[in-house]
């Protein structure tokens, strides 16, 4: 069985969060704009084995162990072959992060999709996870999610991608907060749980794994 460290990252973990928080979208810019980085800190969770000099290698992967199982080995029209193999993820940490979060009362949890518009197919408008503004597609999860992890897993699927991930947990302002259930979300919405920012993850290491900011308590 592979064990795992938390391992700090310092300021070269806060420079890769703002970094990436500078390609996403108005949550991500939000973020950026309301949070004092300096307040908190950055983790991530990687295999003991793992040196803090290779766990600030942010953009490159091959941190995690390859999951077990074959390779699947595919034939394009044209003939082509190609052989997937089974890329690491450190997804499942996530999920769990998350789920526990989502037990606090008054939480919830935004994922940016930035490879997503409002008019895509997969984007169906009975999903009551997604939530709009413009042509930005978010998913929210809260209170009521935290005992479906598959929820929350496949959430995490759909809002990621190898290039850009995000996801905030926040506070909504109060108990019944939300009035009638609407897919439409508003600026002055994500300001708010931008402001109420306990926890930020960010997509590391090639898509395999997450760094994490979190706001310090007192």
């Amino acid at each position: 069985m592979i064990k795992f460290k938390e391992i700090e990252l310092g300021v070269e973990g806060l420079n890769f969060i703002r970094d990436r928080l500078g390609e996403g979208k108005s949550l991500s810019h939000f973020l950026l704009q309301s949070r004092n980085f300096e307040g908190g800190r950055v983790t991530t969770y990687l295999p003991e084995e793992i040196s803090d000099e290779r766990a600030r290698q942010f953009s490159t992967g091959g941190k995690l162990p390859i999951p077990k199982g074959p390779a699947k080995n595919l034939v394009t029209d044209d003939g082509t072959r190609w052989r997937m193999e089974r890329k690491p993820s450190a997804d499942g940490q996530l999920v769990r992060t998350i789920r526990d979060f989502l037990t606090e009362k008054r939480s919830c949890c935004l994922l940016e999709d930035v490879k997503s518009r409002p008019t895509d197919p997969r984007i169906r408008p009975e999903d009551g996870r997604i939530k709009v503004m413009g042509d930005e597609v978010y998913y929210l999860l809260d209170e009521k999610d935290s005992m479906d992890e598959e929820k929350i897993a496949r959430t995490v699927r759909d809002a990621h991608s190898d290039w850009h991930f995000v996801c905030v947990m926040s506070l909504v302002e109060k108990e019944g907060g939300h009035s009638e259930p609407s897919r439409s979300v508003t600026r002055d919405e994500l300001i708010a749980l931008a402001n109420r920012a306990i926890k930020i993850v960010i997509g590391a290491y090639d898509g395999e794994g997450y760094l994490t900011w979190s706001r310090s308590r007192g």
